[in-house]
C-alpha cells in the first residue's frame, strides 16, 4: 500500500488514525494524519515554525509528487496503544487521554478487531 492510498483512506473515512494489519490480521502499526503530514515536512521546517513567507516548499512538493511510490512503512508508527475487546470505556478514555492519542486499536486474542477514537466516545457514548 502506498502513502497516496493511505491519504485517500483518510479522506474517505474522515478519520485521523488508520491501522495497518498483516495477512494474519495482526496489527503491525498505525498511521496517523500527523505522521503522514510530518513525513512531508522536514524536522528543520517544523522547528522554524511560521513558514508563511514561503509560497512553495520543495520537500512538500516532492512528497506530493512521490506519494504514490512511497510505501506505507515510510509513515507507519509501531508505537501505538491497544486494548482487548473487553476493555471498559473508562479504560479506553484514560489511555487515549494519557497518551494524547486520537484513537486506539482494539484486538481480540491479538487479532485486529477495530478502532475506538475520542470522537466515537463523544458521539456514541456521551451523546446517545
Amino acid at each position: 500500500m502506498s502513502v497516496k492510498q493511505v491519504a485517500d483512506l483518510f479522506f474517505r473515512n474522515e478519520t485521523l488514525t488508520l491501522p495497518v494489519v498483516d495477512a494474519e490480521e495482526k496489527v503491525v502499526g498505525v498511521v496517523r494524519c500527523v505522521d503522514l503530514l510530518g513525513a512531508a515536512m522536514p524536522e528543520y521546517a517544523r522547528m522554524i515554525g511560521g513558514l508563511r513567507f514561503l509560497s512553495e516548499f520543495e520537500p512538500f512538493d516532492r512528497f506530493l509528487h512521490d506519494e504514490d511510490r512511497m510505501p506505507v512503512d515510510s509513515v507507519l508508527t509501531k508505537d501505538y496503544i491497544k486494548v482487548e475487546e473487553d476493555a471498559s470505556i473508562v479504560e479506553v478514555t484514560s489511555l487515549l487521554l494519557h497518551h494524547k492519542e486520537n484513537a486506539l486499536v482494539v484486538t481480540k486474542e491479538g487479532n485486529y478487531l477495530g478502532m475506538v477514537s475520542l470522537r466515537d466516545i463523544i458521539t456514541k457514548v456521551m451523546r446517545t
